[in-house]
Protein backbone atom coordinates (compact mmCIF):
# COMPACT_ATOMS: atom_id res chain seq x y z
CA UNK A 1 0.00 0.00 0.00
CA UNK A 2 1.08 3.41 -0.55
CA UNK A 3 -0.32 7.04 -0.71
CA UNK A 4 1.48 10.47 -1.84
CA UNK A 5 1.81 13.06 0.82
CA UNK A 6 1.78 16.24 -1.67
CA UNK A 7 5.08 18.05 -1.78
CA UNK A 8 5.08 19.70 -5.46
CA UNK A 9 9.28 18.95 -6.46
CA UNK A 10 8.58 20.39 -10.11
CA UNK A 11 8.71 17.11 -11.27
CA UNK A 12 6.51 16.59 -14.69
CA UNK A 13 6.35 13.25 -14.15
CA UNK A 14 3.06 12.43 -12.76
CA UNK A 15 4.51 11.27 -9.52
CA UNK A 16 5.15 14.17 -7.33
CA UNK A 17 5.59 15.07 -3.90
CA UNK A 18 6.87 12.37 -1.04
CA UNK A 19 5.86 8.79 -1.77
CA UNK A 20 4.95 6.89 1.92
CA UNK A 21 5.20 2.61 1.13
CA UNK A 22 4.81 0.48 4.35
CA UNK A 23 5.12 -3.47 2.69
CA UNK A 24 4.43 -6.70 4.40
CA UNK A 25 7.67 -6.75 6.69
CA UNK A 26 6.83 -3.35 8.69
CA UNK A 27 9.31 -0.89 6.64
CA UNK A 28 8.23 2.01 6.20
CA UNK A 29 10.20 3.46 3.49
CA UNK A 30 9.46 7.66 2.38
CA UNK A 31 10.36 8.01 -1.14
CA UNK A 32 11.50 10.99 -3.32
CA UNK A 33 11.19 11.32 -7.35
CA UNK A 34 14.18 12.63 -9.13
CA UNK A 35 14.97 14.52 -12.01
CA UNK A 36 14.40 11.53 -14.80
CA UNK A 37 10.88 10.73 -12.67
CA UNK A 38 12.02 8.09 -10.77
CA UNK A 39 11.52 7.09 -7.02
CA UNK A 40 14.64 7.48 -5.26
CA UNK A 41 14.52 6.31 -1.01
CA UNK A 42 15.12 9.33 1.25
CA UNK A 43 14.85 7.09 3.93
CA UNK A 44 13.86 4.14 5.90
CA UNK A 45 12.28 2.96 9.38
CA UNK A 46 12.26 -0.74 9.87
CA UNK A 47 10.09 -2.50 12.47
CA UNK A 48 12.58 -2.05 15.33
CA UNK A 49 12.28 1.88 14.57
CA UNK A 50 15.75 1.79 13.47
CA UNK A 51 15.99 4.63 10.88
CA UNK A 52 18.43 4.77 7.99
CA UNK A 53 18.85 7.76 5.85
CA UNK A 54 19.85 7.94 2.08
CA UNK A 55 22.75 10.37 2.62
CA UNK A 56 24.09 9.82 6.31
CA UNK A 57 25.16 12.72 8.09
CA UNK A 58 28.99 13.70 7.51
CA UNK A 59 31.93 14.65 9.74
CA UNK A 60 32.22 17.73 7.75
CA UNK A 61 28.25 19.15 7.71
CA UNK A 62 27.89 18.46 11.38
CA UNK A 63 27.64 22.68 13.19
CA UNK A 64 30.83 24.13 14.73
CA UNK A 65 31.17 22.83 18.31
CA UNK A 66 30.08 18.96 17.74
CA UNK A 67 31.63 16.23 18.79
CA UNK A 68 32.74 14.00 15.93
CA UNK A 69 34.81 10.96 18.17
CA UNK A 70 35.63 10.27 21.51
CA UNK A 71 38.94 8.14 22.24
CA UNK A 72 39.83 6.76 25.83
CA UNK A 73 43.17 5.34 27.65
CA UNK A 74 43.46 4.34 30.63
CA UNK A 75 46.96 3.19 31.80
CA UNK A 76 48.02 -0.21 32.02
CA UNK A 77 51.29 0.31 32.88
CA UNK A 78 51.78 0.43 36.65
CA UNK A 79 53.46 2.98 39.16
CA UNK A 80 56.74 4.19 37.48
CA UNK A 81 59.14 6.91 38.22
CA UNK A 82 62.17 9.18 38.18
CA UNK A 83 64.64 10.90 39.79
CA UNK A 84 66.15 12.70 35.93
CA UNK A 85 65.85 16.10 35.52
CA UNK A 86 65.63 15.04 31.85
CA UNK A 87 61.76 14.43 30.79
CA UNK A 88 61.39 10.85 29.88
CA UNK A 89 58.19 8.95 28.69
CA UNK A 90 55.91 7.32 30.73
CA UNK A 91 54.97 4.89 28.60
CA UNK A 92 51.18 5.45 28.01
CA UNK A 93 49.94 6.68 25.01
CA UNK A 94 46.26 7.31 23.79
CA UNK A 95 45.74 8.24 19.62
CA UNK A 96 43.05 9.21 17.71
CA UNK A 97 43.14 10.02 14.20
CA UNK A 98 41.20 13.35 13.05
CA UNK A 99 38.45 12.96 10.12
CA UNK A 100 38.95 16.57 9.81
CA UNK A 101 41.91 18.86 9.54
CA UNK A 102 40.32 21.52 10.81
CA UNK A 103 39.03 19.62 14.03
CA UNK A 104 40.29 20.75 17.62
CA UNK A 105 41.12 18.30 19.71
CA UNK A 106 39.92 18.44 23.85
CA UNK A 107 42.13 16.63 25.97
CA UNK A 108 41.38 15.59 29.50
CA UNK A 109 44.01 14.24 31.57
CA UNK A 110 43.64 12.62 35.04
CA UNK A 111 45.84 10.63 37.32
CA UNK A 112 47.92 10.61 40.71
CA UNK A 113 51.68 11.73 41.27
CA UNK A 114 53.81 11.46 44.20
CA UNK A 115 57.12 13.03 45.37
CA UNK A 116 59.78 11.51 47.96
CA UNK A 117 63.16 12.79 48.59
CA UNK A 118 65.08 15.94 49.76
CA UNK A 119 63.88 19.35 49.78
CA UNK A 120 62.81 20.84 47.24
CA UNK A 121 61.32 17.62 46.27
CA UNK A 122 59.19 18.70 42.88
CA UNK A 123 58.47 16.92 39.60
CA UNK A 124 56.88 18.03 36.69
CA UNK A 125 55.01 16.62 33.89
CA UNK A 126 54.52 17.92 30.00
CA UNK A 127 51.73 16.60 27.71
CA UNK A 128 53.13 15.92 24.12
CA UNK A 129 51.98 14.58 20.81
CA UNK A 130 53.61 12.33 18.12
CA UNK A 131 51.56 13.37 14.53
CA UNK A 132 51.84 10.23 12.18
CA UNK A 133 54.85 8.76 14.28
CA UNK A 134 57.00 11.75 14.58
CA UNK A 135 59.11 12.95 17.25
CA UNK A 136 57.12 13.57 19.91
CA UNK A 137 56.58 17.95 21.02
CA UNK A 138 54.72 19.70 23.37
CA UNK A 139 51.09 20.61 22.69
CA UNK A 140 50.77 23.72 24.92
CA UNK A 141 54.73 24.84 24.00
CA UNK A 142 54.85 25.39 27.49
CA UNK A 143 57.77 23.16 29.63
CA UNK A 144 55.96 22.10 32.08
CA UNK A 145 52.26 21.55 31.77
CA UNK A 146 51.51 20.22 35.34
CA UNK A 147 53.79 20.70 38.36
CA UNK A 148 54.15 19.32 41.82
CA UNK A 149 56.05 21.32 44.60
CA UNK A 150 57.26 20.39 48.09
CA UNK A 151 59.28 21.28 50.82
CA UNK A 152 59.02 18.37 53.55
CA UNK A 153 61.50 16.09 52.72
CA UNK A 154 60.72 13.69 55.25
CA UNK A 155 57.58 12.65 53.70
CA UNK A 156 56.11 11.27 50.33
CA UNK A 157 53.63 13.46 48.85
CA UNK A 158 50.96 13.16 46.99
CA UNK A 159 47.90 14.47 44.69
CA UNK A 160 45.65 13.65 41.99
CA UNK A 161 45.35 16.10 39.25
CA UNK A 162 42.54 16.80 36.22
CA UNK A 163 44.28 18.81 33.18
CA UNK A 164 42.77 19.63 30.13
CA UNK A 165 43.60 21.69 26.71
CA UNK A 166 42.40 22.20 23.42
CA UNK A 167 44.88 21.27 20.77
CA UNK A 168 44.58 21.57 17.01
CA UNK A 169 46.98 19.18 15.57
CA UNK A 170 46.08 20.21 12.09
CA UNK A 171 45.79 16.63 10.22
CA UNK A 172 44.24 14.06 9.27
CA UNK A 173 47.12 11.44 10.36
CA UNK A 174 47.31 9.86 13.44
CA UNK A 175 48.07 12.21 16.60
CA UNK A 176 49.25 10.71 19.58
CA UNK A 177 49.39 11.50 23.13
CA UNK A 178 51.95 10.38 25.55
CA UNK A 179 52.62 12.34 29.02
CA UNK A 180 56.41 12.70 29.80
CA UNK A 181 57.87 13.32 33.20
CA UNK A 182 60.40 14.50 35.10
CA UNK A 183 62.12 14.95 38.54
CA UNK A 184 63.19 18.98 38.39
CA UNK A 185 65.45 18.68 41.48
CA UNK A 186 67.59 15.90 40.15
CA UNK A 187 69.10 12.88 41.92
CA UNK A 188 67.39 14.13 45.23
CA UNK A 189 63.68 13.35 44.53
CA UNK A 190 61.83 10.31 43.64
CA UNK A 191 58.93 11.29 41.40
CA UNK A 192 56.41 8.60 40.88
CA UNK A 193 53.58 8.78 38.45
CA UNK A 194 50.45 6.64 38.91
CA UNK A 195 50.84 7.14 42.80
CA UNK A 196 49.12 9.43 45.28
CA UNK A 197 51.39 8.91 47.83
CA UNK A 198 49.43 6.03 49.84
CA UNK A 199 48.08 4.06 46.89
CA UNK A 200 48.42 3.19 42.82
CA UNK A 201 46.25 5.51 40.68
CA UNK A 202 45.29 5.17 37.27
CA UNK A 203 46.33 7.81 34.36
CA UNK A 204 43.39 8.17 31.96
CA UNK A 205 43.98 10.35 28.63
CA UNK A 206 40.54 11.33 27.11
CA UNK A 207 40.52 12.68 23.53
CA UNK A 208 37.62 14.45 21.52
CA UNK A 209 37.54 15.52 18.50
CA UNK A 210 35.88 19.17 18.28
CA UNK A 211 34.62 20.05 14.56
Amino acid sequence: MSSIIKSDNGVSSGVTGIVQIADSSGQLAFQTTNSAGTAVTALTINNSQIVTFANQLTAASMPTGSVIQVVQGVSTTGTVSTTSATYTSTGFTTTITPLLSTSKILILFTGGFSTFGSAPNNGSISIRSSINGGSYSSVTGNTNDIQLQASNSTATVGMQWSWSYLYSPSTTNSVAITPYFNSTASGNTQFYINYNGSSGTTMQITLMEIR
